[in-house]
């Protein structure tokens, strides 16, 4: 089993282009990082399972790579990020609103409601916190995804999560090394038979100018 990791791609600025506070939908250069994306791993050969959090920037990125993988995505809370407590009344999309919007998301995906958690100040994007709540969720990968690749979609909090509990355990001098969570970056590690790092916010399959971290272009 190879496990996927990426960050969703660049969300857009614009207040107009938002579909509520908080939960922006990608930019055009956002949608061009995804859909690189997803010839990638198409050219990878990658046909395992999609899961992305349910929030819409990363449901539209595991949506436009699912397209160029004639495949389908479900959803997984435990990928989510924390909502900010300034964001007043968040509310996030309901399993209908996402398949609505996404025809590339499973007929038979799940989502409990509600699926979002507010950010306190004990327990924001802390990485001990968000390792902590994810960890449930990363002991079932293997149990319940073994006999397929998994493909991650997430934020800045849960894909450092990741890393942090696949990596830094097994290969601490590698995860010293891991570089910057580029919007649509992509990692590769083998969790079976044992722990094997192939490479980690990989963005090749990027243009130079196509390298985000949100707002904010790769400097060169």
């Amino acid at each position: 089993m190879i496990l996927y990791v990426t960050r969703h791609g660049q969300p857009a600025e614009s207040a107009d282009d938002f579909y509520t506070p908080g939960d922006p939908k990608l930019s055009v250069l956002g949608q061009q990082q995804a859909a690189a994306l997803g010839r990638r791993l198409k050219n990878m050969g990658f046909n395992g399972k999609i899961l992305a959090s349910p929030y819409y920037r990363t449901a539209q990125t595991a949506n436009l790579v699912a397209e160029q993988l004639h495949s389908d995505f479900t959803l997984s809370p435990a990928m989510r990020e924390y909502a900010s407590e300034d964001i007043e009344r968040f509310q996030g999309m309901t399993l209908e609103q996402l398949s609505k919007s996404f025809d590339h998301l499973a007929t038979n995906a799940e989502l409990l409601w509600p699926w979002w958690t507010i950010q306190r100040e004990d327990t924001g994007d802390i990485l001990d916190n968000v390792v902590s709540r994810m960890t449930p969720f990363f002991e079932r990968l293997i149990t319940d995804y073994g006999n397929n690749d998994v493909l991650l979609v997430g934020h800045g909090a849960s894909v450092s999560a990741t890393h942090y509990y696949f990596i830094a355990q097994h290969d601490p001098e590698h995860y010293q090394k891991i570089g910057h969570n580029w919007n649509c970056f992509l990692t590769a590690v083998e969790l079976t038979p044992s722990i094997h790092v192939q490479f980690s916010c990989n963005v090749d399959h990027l243009a130079d100018a196509m390298v985000t971290c949100n707002n904010k272009r790769r400097e060169r």
